[in-house]
């Protein structure tokens, strides 16, 4: 993914122009929270000159009702700057959040629009982990780290101006050390972004490997490989760890750094003012109010270099999120008139074809075939042969490198891609079950279906028997990818799915592989029952399934060998009585 999507530009004005649209709809949570943060910085910047009059006023001219006034007075700006930090930081989380899910969202949609190549290429599998991972990044972007730099750069100007109203010669004493923290922050800020990129990596990989081991548990146990995939795990934890110990070093010298330096003004200013009280230039009361000023610049300052150094990483961290984002798709959607009908008749025409991470493999060579609309034909083959690729060519999940596919006579790359998606339903060899309710699981293929049809597809697709025994029969939860059911009925209520799309064509590709001869045979009536009378596409290795076909297609290694109905070709082929003959020796 990294070299198939890497932006050209790397650095905050690109992080800015992609999160200012959607902070931009967002303006009047930020002007509430600006508000809110004048609000907390004024009642910060009063104390100092409240606890100057306490000295001064009070204390040095023994008038104790002025100290009892100002400390109630500082007692009731307590309570406004707590409640307005309380609504700000309420405000900004909710704020972030509704942002963050529109990010995701957006990000989510670019996703889908790219080609399915972009999903075959092994660096996709860590997407899932940089969209969230990133996603939270971003939040705390938005959220956090923005509204801190804008909050601590106003107390830093505000700060040090009324630092330098309060003695201009302490001030002036104190500003030496300013260009010095400034220059060492941003170098040290500029190398924690550089070392961002490879920490998530790193992290994306330690996820995705252990989402992988938990998921195929049962392949680590039977394979009695805990203690190997937990070396693994350890391996690529401390490649993580390896990976982001510079950054560790980094983040504790800057904090430390800007420490120094800023608690190393305070130093001076404490010296400095010494001596000017001392030459009656400036009162106690004075002193201390410069030196609280100039621990809220000190406060302001350290939060805008750290804020800064999180900011520099986000930005290197969501870099592949969002270039994702800006990714053209190679395919992009065809958006023509819509046809006004559609027959299911399919026309190969010469295709080649290799995947894009593959090139040096062709998958299809050279296939031609026709399938008459409402005809029921039986792609068969061994393994590897080309069966599938042509399902996804059908369906226009890839195109072909040369030759073309024809949809009722029109090249598939001419036809509407909505309109072409509505009309073919595609169900895999391991059927994705969604974390819903089985009733949902079905109405999937359509929307719009009520529960009559949902119940009539399942009836169609032998699953209303299991459904409907369950406790709380459709309503019942799928969860964990539907692991609570067995392959035979995670197939059903995809086939059960596939009926209630109601499309002109059917691929079923080992749809039926883990179902009983019995129930297989039960399907296959009510496919060939379905009132629209689809074109099936049937993909199999099982002769059950392919004996009473209309037509079989025998391929192998990518080209098509024998073509006929299953008796004719068990005396014109010897592939495919070999096919047949190894499958009853299997059985």
């Amino acid at each position: 993914m990294q070299s198939d999507i890497r932006d050209k530009k790397d650095n905050l004005l690109t992080l800015w122009r992609r999160v200012r649209p959607f902070m931009s709809a967002h303006r009047g949570m930020y002007a509430v929270t600006i508000f809110l943060t004048l609000l907390t910085l004024g009642t910060s910047v009063a104390f100092p000159q409240m606890i100057r009059a306490v000295i001064d006023e009070g204390i040095q001219a023994g008038a104790v009702d002025r100290v009892y006034f100002w400390l109630w007075a500082m007692s009731a700006l307590v309570i406004v700057q707590a409640s307005a930090q309380y609504l700000r930081n309420f405000v900004l989380a909710k704020g972030s959040i509704r942002i963050t899910t529109e990010i995701r969202a957006y990000i989510l949609r670019q996703a889908f629009d790219q080609e399915f190549a972009f999903f075959d290429k092994k660096e996709s599998d860590l997407l899932p982990n940089r969209l969230m991972a990133d996603i939270g990044t971003l939040q705390n972007v938005v959220g956090t780290i923005v509204p801190e730099i804008v909050q601590g750069g106003l107390r830093l100007f505000i700060a040090g101006g009324l630092m330098i109203y309060t003695s201009p010669l302490l001030s002036v004493a104190v500003a030496m050390i300013g260009p010095t923290l400034a220059y060492g922050s941003s170098k040290i800020s500029r190398r924690i972004r550089r070392q961002a990129d490879p920490i998530q990596a790193a992290g994306a990989r330690l996820t995705s490997r252990t989402r992988e081991s938990l998921s195929g548990v049962l392949t680590v146990k039977t394979y009695d490989h805990q203690e190997k995939t937990i070396e693994e795990h350890n391996q690529l934890a401390q490649n993580l760890i390896d990976t982001a110990r510079p950054q560790m070093k980094s983040n504790a010298f800057l904090t430390g750094y800007t420490n120094l330096l800023s608690e190393g003004a305070v130093v001076v200013a404490i010296s400095v003012g010494a001596m000017l009280i001392l030459s009656n230039q400036l009162t106690p009361g004075l002193l201390v109010t410069f030196i609280l000023y100039a621990g809220l610049v000190s406060r302001g300052a350290a939060t805008v270099s750290e804020q800064s150094a999180q900011l520099m990483s986000a930005q290197g961290s969501t870099n592949t999120l969002f270039a994702l984002a800006e990714r053209e798709t190679k395919m992009p959607p065809v958006e023509t008139p819509e046809p006004k009908e559609c027959r299911g008749a399919i026309e190969v025409q010469s295709v080649h074809f290799s995947y894009p991470e593959g090139r040096e493999f062709a998958a299809v060579k050279g296939v031609d075939f026709s399938i008459k609309a409402g005809e029921e034909v039986a792609l068969v083959g061994v393994s590897g042969c080309g069966k599938s690729t042509l399902a996804k060519l059908i369906c226009r999940l890839y195109d072909p490198d040369q030759g073309k596919i024809c949809l009722d006579g029109h090249p598939l790359p001419e036809i509407n891609t909505r309109w072409l998606r509505s009309k073919i339903s595609l169900v895999p060899p391991e059927p994705v079950i969604f974390t819903t309710t089985l009733a949902e699981n079905i109405r999937y293929g359509r929307t719009d279906a009520t529960d009559e049809e949902v119940r009539w597809a399942a009836e169609q697709a032998q699953a209303a028997g299991f459904i409907e025994e369950l406790p709380e029969a459709y309503e019942t939860i799928a969860e964990d990818a539907g692991a609570q059911f067995s392959s035979g009925q995670r197939q059903r209520i995809a086939i059960a799915r596939a009926i209630l799309r109601r499309a002109q064509i059917l691929i079923l590709d080992e749809s039926t592989a883990a179902l009983d001869t019995r129930t297989e045979s039960e399907v296959k009536k009510s496919l060939r029952a379905l009132p629209h009378n689809p074109t099936l596409i049937l993909i199999s290795h099982r002769l059950s399934t392919i004996v009473d076909v209309e037509r079989v297609i025998a391929l192998d290694q990518g080209r098509i060998v024998a073509s006929g109905p299953h008796h004719e070709l068990l005396k014109t082929s010897h592939f495919y009585s070999e096919l047949v003959q190894d499958q009853l020796i299997t059985e």
